[in-house]
């Protein structure tokens, strides 16, 4: 049973709210030879749009889910918005995650924005997979 639990980080225009979801056997560390997926939504959702695709995960993959700027959690964050804000924004949450690299699993809006993210920060991302 994976439980969620909702994080923020400082970013440019205030606090910056995600999802992290971890196995009970994890107790909140990752799982070093499973890289961690992050999980990004399509335009007029939010983090709330991965639960089901948790669920059908099995193991102990670490998996992060943000609400990009201006959706869900974050819709009240402040400017500054745009492509280059959301890469710098998931790059900041990586980092509080101390992940090296991850696997972007992108959806709509998450996969364009994949997109930019790995032309960016090639060495961040050790796996691409863009969902329509």
């Amino acid at each position: 049973m994976r439980e969620k639990f909702m994080k923020s980080i400082a970013v440019n225009g205030g606090s910056y709210h995600y999802a992290s979801w971890h196995s009970a056997s994890l107790q909140q560390t990752p799982t070093p030879n499973l890289l961690p997926l992050l999980l990004v939504h399509g335009i007029t959702a939010s983090h709330m749009a991965w639960p089901r695709f948790v669920r059908s995960l099995g193991g102990a993959r670490h998996l992060l889910a943000p609400d990009l700027r201006g959706r869900g959690k974050n819709a009240v964050l402040s400017e500054p918005f745009g492509f280059p804000q959301h890469v710098e924004d998931i790059l900041k949450v990586m980092d509080a995650e101390g992940l090296e690299r991850a696997i972007w699993v992108g959806h709509s809006l998450g996969a364009y924005l994949g997109l930019d993210f790995a032309r960016a920060h090639p060495d961040r991302l050790a796996a691409l997979i863009l969902v329509d």
